[in-house]
């Protein structure tokens, strides 16, 4: 028969000995299984998506737009299904947590008792059967046949066996053989507490798709606070019908009247390009019984209105305004007489600025005298425009083509167009091109290339065909629209 070793009785802490040791160490934190209520709230409230939607409602409260604000609903919305919606899961992961909560058979009294985590503290003994999961960091003080699975901290799918003086690690699961061990570490100083403190603390990686999607919300944001600004700042003119007791169309004239004398301004293209459309005129007599109460606004009215003084604020006075003028003029034309002036539409005419390009002249910036015979007397020319005009070669009968609208282009400006059989007349329009050779205008391309106007009327033969193959081929290098 063989003999039997016997075994050591194994002796954990008293209940008071344990009492003391978990005062000793203070009040331990509960490991967390979600996200508390508040965290919920804040981060579903607080959203690039609730943001835009909050920077774009503001404006339509203040103003008083209650139908325009209608979304609104939509973030409210938004923000409620989720909070709801993550709180129920919320609910659900703390139930599975309890139900899933480990616990561990201690020595206490020499008995064992059944406590969960939280209660063990290190220096127990706490008892392993197959099955039962190590609940804290230890030392084996008795292991008989045992066997730990650690595949969960480890990696490694073989069971590990483990003897007496063994180190375990809590985490680990007995699959074979039974034993004790005395607790070391518990909670975030076990190793498992320590591992998922170090996978909380990593940041989620956003997809690429969604890093897009914040990139396209924060320009939205930077493009919308001050188009939110703008719309708070200014007056719709349904808000100007509303608030003033006038008729709809004695309220269009005053509008106009200030936008010409400078004192108004609007945020929309229309109004300007069509200044004296008509407000459509209230239908006398009584309307249908479910006719809208409110027309929408025409093209030229519509759009935000705004006073222009806070735009002309600290600018600079007429003196130095007029000096710049007067030095563009000179950098665009190069040699600049009254019909350029003319051209460009200057408030005054040539004499407005004149003074201005005389004081240049004393500064040696411009030179005055008659550089283009056959245009006004009085010209003003920088330096080097009158030697690149000295140095221009002789007429070589080179083809040029340009636009009609161009600075190099003087027909319709400085120079009348030739006089046509047809009485068409061309203009410069934007979209339409002249072919020249030697400075004399021979075609004029209409705009989008719907027509041609031979301005010279001696252009024939060769000399056309030429003129047609070059244009030709500037549409073919997308130089012009193609010819129709």
């Amino acid at each position: 028969m063989a003999a039997t070793t016997p075994t050591t009785p194994i002796a954990g802490l008293t209940q008071t000995d344990a009492e003391r040791i978990r005062s000793e160490m203070g009040p331990r934190r509960a490991p967390r299984t979600s996200r508390s209520y508040a965290e919920i709230v804040w981060a579903n409230t607080f959203t690039l998506f609730n943001l835009v939607l909050m920077i774009l409602l503001i404006p339509m409260l203040v103003l008083g737009l209650f139908s325009d604000a209608l979304f609104g609903g939509v973030l409210i919305a938004n923000t409620l299904i989720g909070i709801v919606q993550e709180s129920r899961a919320k609910r659900t992961l703390d139930r599975l947590a309890l139900l899933v909560a480990p616990h561990g058979t201690v020595l206490r009294d020499g008995e064992p008792v059944e406590l969960a985590v939280a209660d063990i503290v290190p220096g127990d003994v706490v008892l392993l059967e197959p099955g039962d999961q190590v609940v804290a960091d230890g030392e084996m003080v008795r292991a008989t046949v045992l066997s730990l699975d650690e595949s969960a901290l480890t990696g490694e799918s073989d069971a590990v066996s483990r003897v007496d003086g063994d180190p375990v690690l809590s985490g680990s699961f007995c699959v074979a053989g039974s034993g004790a061990y005395r607790v070391t570490a518990v909670g975030i100083d076990s190793f498992a507490g320590r591992l998922a403190s170090e996978a909380k603390g990593n940041r989620v990686q956003l997809s690429p798709l969604q890093l897009d999607i914040n990139r396209i919300l924060r320009i939205l944001i930077v493009v919308m606070v001050p188009m939110a600004v703008l719309m708070i700042a200014s007056t719709f003119w349904i808000d100007l019908a509303a608030t003033l007791d006038f008729p709809a169309e004695e309220l269009h004239e005053a509008l106009w009247d200030l936008a010409f004398a400078g004192e108004v301004t609007n945020d929309s293209f229309a109004p300007l390009r069509n200044p004296r459309l008509e407000v459509r005129r209230k239908r006398q007599g009584r309307g249908r019984r479910f006719a809208p109460g409110r027309k929408a606004a025409g093209p030229a009215v519509q759009g935000r209105w705004s006073l222009t003084a806070p735009l002309f604020e600290g600018a600079p006075p007429v003196g130095p305004r007029l000096r710049a003028q007067a030095e563009l003029m000179l950098e665009r034309y190069g040699i600049l007489t009254r019909e350029m002036a003319l051209a460009e539409g200057i408030q005054g005419g040539f004499s407005t600025i004149y003074p201005e390009l005389a004081n240049l002249e004393v500064l040696g910036t411009a030179k005055r005298g008659y550089f283009i015979e056959g245009l006004g007397g009085a010209q003003f020319a920088l330096s080097g425009a009158v030697e690149r005009l000295r140095s221009q070669p002789r007429p070589d009968g080179s083809l040029n083509l340009i636009a009609s609208t161009d600075p190099a282009s003087p027909w319709g400006a400085m120079l009348p167009w030739p006089k046509l059989e047809s009485g068409r007349r061309p203009a410069r329009t934007a979209g339409s091109f002249v072919l020249a050779r030697d400075g004399v205008p021979l075609l004029y391309v209409e705009k989008g290339g719907k027509g041609l106007l031979r301005l010279d009327q001696d252009l024939d033969g060769p000399d056309l065909d030429r003129c047609l193959e070059h244009l030709a081929e500037a549409a073919g290098d997308e130089g012009i629209p193609p010819l129709k």
